[in-house]
């Protein structure tokens, strides 16, 4: 706690430290620019959202950050009471609130200007690059912790391509098309934000191998808004319900997964109340999360042969 406290109101903006912070900035920025999953994935948030959500999780080089006065001053705009939570896990509740107390005792209290709602827009992006091709078909998810957003982790699972085991060739028809291209590799994502959300697939490997993947994964789409079997909907909803469980299992996930849903939502959820969202679903719950994000416009953003890899509506989107 006292270590907390001293980043927040010791921290020294010193001039001279600057110039090296600022080349640590950017060799990190080059660094993710250097895996293609970063990159995509980036580019999608900016396809899909433009501003805000859509900012880069890097500095890039027209940042307007010049000095160590400007981090000063951001510092100051974001360290107040509003923004911080204090979550402790295994400890007693009285005395982290003294400790709270004593050592945050002079935080701002000033209230910061409401934010800009995210907005969807969603769009093309194609990045030429030598190597492997990377493919990320994205459409409008949903905030965290709402029944949409846990309704889209189902199917998230339903879709994914990625095996459970080592051997075989998986279970949907995503998983199977993996298997049979052997240098192909299809992930499923639920990125879940406090207002809104996207979900999609990356796909990576050789371009033509990467176009009939996508082609797949269309189709899976497709198939998950008007027809979802049984065992389809029993298998992912039990692999949804073991991500969720997996989550809460470390002492440090729980306190980021607590004080996420507090900042969030003012409400803490226990384990239990995770699992028992999906115990309400359906097999049409599903089938219309996925009837609904086919419904609006898609975001892909294509890296690597981008003579080959195929844009959102040759996949009859």
């Amino acid at each position: 706690m006292e270590i907390l406290s001293d980043i927040i109101f010791k921290t020294k903006y010193d001039h001279h430290e600057f110039p090296s912070i600022k080349e640590s900035v950017n060799f990190e920025r080059g660094a993710a620019a250097a895996i293609p999953e970063v990159t995509t994935l980036n580019a999608a948030h900016a396809v899909a959202f433009r501003h805000g959500l859509g900012n880069s999780l890097f500095a890039g080089d027209s940042t307007k950050v010049s000095n160590s006065s400007d981090v000063r001053a951001f510092a100051n705009k974001v360290y107040t009471a509003s923004n911080i939570m204090i979550v402790g896990t295994s400890v007693n509740h009285n005395e982290l609130l003294k400790l709270t107390d004593s050592l945050f005792q002079n935080i701002s209290h000033t209230v910061p200007s409401t934010p800009i709602p995210s907005k969807y827009f969603g769009g093309e992006c194609r990045i030429s690059t030598p190597g492997d091709s990377h493919f990320v078909l994205a459409f409008l998810g949903a905030p965290v912790d709402t029944p949409e957003y846990a309704a889209l982790q189902v199917l998230r699972f339903l879709i994914d391509g990625e095996k459970s085991t080592k051997w075989g060739e998986g279970v949907n028809a995503l998983a199977q098309k993996a298997s049979k291209l052997n240098d192909t590799k299809i992930s499923s994502f639920n990125a879940g934000y406090s207002d809104a959300g996207l979900f999609g697939l990356h796909i990576s490997g050789t371009a033509t191998s990467v176009y009939s993947a996508a082609r797949v994964a269309v189709e899976q789409l497709k198939h998950a808004a008007n027809k979802i079997s049984n065992d389809e909907f029993v298998r992912a909803l039990a692999k949804a319900r073991f991500n969720a469980a997996a989550s809460y299992e470390t002492r440090a996930s729980k306190t980021e997964i607590f004080g996420n849903q507090v900042l969030f939502s003012g409400k803490v959820s226990t384990l239990a109340e995770a699992l028992a969202q999906f115990d309400r679903f359906k097999v049409e719950d599903i089938q219309n999360v996925a009837a609904k994000i086919l419904k609006g416009k898609p975001t892909a953003v294509a890296l690597g042969d981008i003579s080959t890899l195929p844009f959102s509506d040759s996949l009859s989107l």
